[in-house]
């Protein structure tokens, strides 16, 4: 635990007093030590030190042990003709790290942690750079990652926060619904349920007070945000039908459950005119039969609209900027319509969500 301590105060100097030679970092670092909130995680130096894009634990390998291996199998995480080497080639493309967003030397009581699913290289930079005006103004941090196997990620952005001053800090999970399998492994690493939903990773640990806010899901900024991007690519509101395209859980009950939540999204849409406005989710984690099937039914939506003799629209609720938009391209291929393939992130009231769920924080 000693040993585990000082490595997260060696990072919390190197993040903050960065121009301070190694020797006075490693005294200063151990001064600190009885201090710094209990860390549950081990971390090698080269991967919590932060990389040229400040990015921290980035390409740290998932510790597929055989304990956790069982557990993944046994919650049907992955489908179960797959080797354990295949899981194991799976699981090194999900990428689980820090990214720090506040300048080093602003302090603040209160602190922002906002968790994402991850969408790439690009989709993460992409979000990041959204919401540098909010870490402008307080600590802020992301979390990236399914945190699957491991929550390192997420106790290391609270020690940075810790390190700014916090003693508040309010996570807010940028997802699009509370009913999936990675909100619920967010959840029980904060405590929040008993079971965890991939493996059982170690819990947050961490002196401040946490307040854990909602999802996006149904909330009048989201619809704001539909309602701008439709009106990017609409020329005549009422000879258009909207499909509103959105990934989707893998889970069937999630699944039903948020496609409700999208209709919510979808009546503010009709209301400004639309002929038609229909939730589809891809469920794009799913078995591929079961992706395979939500794609031929949208497709079909697409030619029943176009034999209506009325402009298909798409439009999303994804957060991330490139990689489900292109697959929808391809899901789409040899079809008539018009794509606004922009993320929420995107969006200038993004910002705004964010800083309504700090505010409206229980």
């Amino acid at each position: 635990m000693e040993h585990n301590n000082i490595l997260s105060s060696i990072f919390r100097c190197a993040l903050f007093t960065s121009l301070i030679s190694m020797a006075v970092l490693l005294a200063s670092c151990a001064k600190d030590t009885a201090q710094s909130d209990a860390v549950h995680h081990e971390h090698a130096m080269h991967k919590i030190w932060p990389d040229a894009q400040g990015r921290q634990l980035y390409g740290m390998a998932h510790k597929m042990s055989p304990d956790v291996m069982a557990e993944l199998r046994e919650r049907e995480i992955f489908p179960a003709y797959m080797t354990d080497e295949q899981i194991v080639r799976a699981m090194h493309g999900m990428h689980n790290y820090t990214w720090y967003v506040s300048d080093a030397e602003l302090r603040g009581k209160q602190g922002i942690l906002i968790l994402a699913h991850g969408f790439g290289d690009h989709g993460d930079l992409t979000l990041r750079e959204s919401m540098q005006p909010v870490g402008d103004q307080q600590p802020t941090v992301f979390a990236f990652g399914m945190s699957m196997t491991m929550s390192s990620h997420i106790q290391l952005a609270l020690d940075n926060l810790r390190a700014a001053g916090a003693q508040e800090i309010v996570v807010i999970p940028a997802a699009s619904s509370r009913y999936s399998t990675l909100m619920r492994q967010w959840e029980y690493i904060f405590g929040l349920r008993e079971k965890a939903e991939y493996a059982t990773v170690p819990r947050i640990v961490t002196q401040a007070d946490i307040k854990f806010t909602r999802p996006m899901e149904d909330h009048p900024l989201v619809a704001e945000m539909l309602i701008d991007h439709a009106a990017e690519i609409s020329q005549d509101p009422a000879h258009e039908e909207i499909i509103i395209v959105a990934h989707g859980p893998v889970d069937e009950g999630d699944n039903k459950t948020q496609l409700k939540t999208m209709d919510s999204l979808a009546k503010h849409l009709r209301a400004e005119g639309y002929a038609g406005v229909y939730p589809v989710t891809l469920q794009d984690d799913a078995p591929q039969e079961i992706r395979a099937e939500n794609v031929r039914k949208m497709r079909t939506l697409v030619d029943e609209i176009n034999n209506r003799g009325n402009v298909v629209l798409v439009i999303t609720n994804l957060l991330g900027t490139r990689t489900v938009q292109n697959a929808i391209r391809r899901d789409l291929r040899g079809q008539e319509y018009r794509y606004n393939f922009k993320g929420l992130v995107q969006h200038e009231k993004f910002i705004e969500w964010v800083n309504t769920s700090v505010r409206e924080a229980p």
